[in-house]
C-alpha cells in the first residue's frame, strides 16, 4: 500500500522519487559546502555524514605518500589526484608541522586500525614524538612509527583512493606473489569493508580492481568509523 501512495503521489511530483536524497545531497551539497562530499556508510547500520565545511588532504598527499615509503615519481598519479581531494579531520587539517601531523596521523591510524580485528594495525613500540623527529626522512619516520606490514596495508589502502589493478600494486609495491598478497593484505580489507572489487558479481575479471569503500575513505582521513 505505502509503495503504491508513492507512485501515486509521484506521478503528480508531490513526492520524490526513492532515492533521490542520497542523489541530491551529492549533487548540491559541493556547491553549499565549498567542495565537501558527503559519506554514506551501508554497514550494520546505515549512516550518512554530511560536512558543513570540506577540508582535504591538499598538499599534505605528498608527505603521506613519502612518510609510507613511495617514491612519488611512480606513485600513480590518479591515486595522488584522489588523495589531494580526500576529506581530512578538521583537528588534522589544522596542524601545520609536518612531523606533528604526521606523528597525529600515524597514531590515528593505529587508534582505528587496532578495532578492526581482520587488519590488526599497531605500533612497533610506544614511540615518543621527540624520537619520532629524529629521523632524517619522511619514510624513516614511518618506519619508527609503524611496522612494516602495517605500512604495506596503509600503503594499498592509500592506493586504493582510485580504482587500481592488483598487477599495478604488486608492482609499486614490490610484491611477488599474487596469491600471498591476497592473503595478507586485499582480503583482511575486503573482510573489514575498507575496500571493495569493482566488478562484484565477476571476483576473477580480468578487468577486476580494487577502491576504498566510503567506510575506507573516513578511515584514511582520520574520522571515527564505529
Amino acid at each position: 500500500m505505502t509503495v503504491f501512495l508513492h507512485k501515486f503521489f509521484s506521478e503528480f511530483r508531490w513526492t520524490d522519487e526513492l532515492g533521490s536524497g542520497v542523489k541530491n545531497v551529492k549533487k548540491y551539497l559541493k556547491i553549499y559546502a565549498n567542495g565537501a562530499k558527503p559519506i554514506f556508510i551501508e554497514d550494520d547500520k546505515f549512516r550518512a555524514i554530511i560536512p558543513l565545511s570540506c577540508p582535504v588532504f591538499g598538499d599534505k598527499a605528498e608527505k603521506i605518500i613519502s612518510f609510507l615509503g613511495f617514491d612519488k615519481e611512480n606513485f600513480p598519479e590518479n591515486s595522488l589526484a584522489e588523495l589531494r581531494q580526500l576529506p581530512l579531520l578538521q583537528k588534522l587539517d589544522e596542524i601545520e608541522d609536518t612531523d606533528l601531523f604526521l606523528f597525529q596521523k600515524g597514531s590515528s591510524w593505529v587508534e582505528k586500525g587496532s578495532k578492526l580485528k581482520n587488519i590488526r594495525i599497531h605500533k612497533i613500540n610506544n614511540l615518543r614524538f621527540n624520537d619520532f623527529q629524529k629521523g632524517v626522512s619522511l619514510a624513516e619516520k614511518g618506519r619508527k612509527l609503524l611496522s612494516k606490514r602495517n605500512i604495506t596495508l596503509l600503503s594499498v589502502i592509500t592506493m586504493c583512493v582510485s580504482p587500481v589493478k592488483i598487477d599495478d600494486l604488486l608492482t609499486v609495491l614490490k610484491f611477488n606473489s599474487r596469491d600471498r598478497f591476497r592473503e595478507l593484505y586485499l582480503t583482511p580489507l575486503r573482510q573489514s569493508g575498507i575496500i571493495e572489487q569493482t566488478i562484484r558479481d565477476k571476483p576473477n575479471s580480468p578487468d577486476q580492481k580494487y577502491m576504498l569503500t566510503e567506510k575506507g575513505k573516513m578511515f584514511l582521513g582520520g574520522f571515527e568509523i564505529e
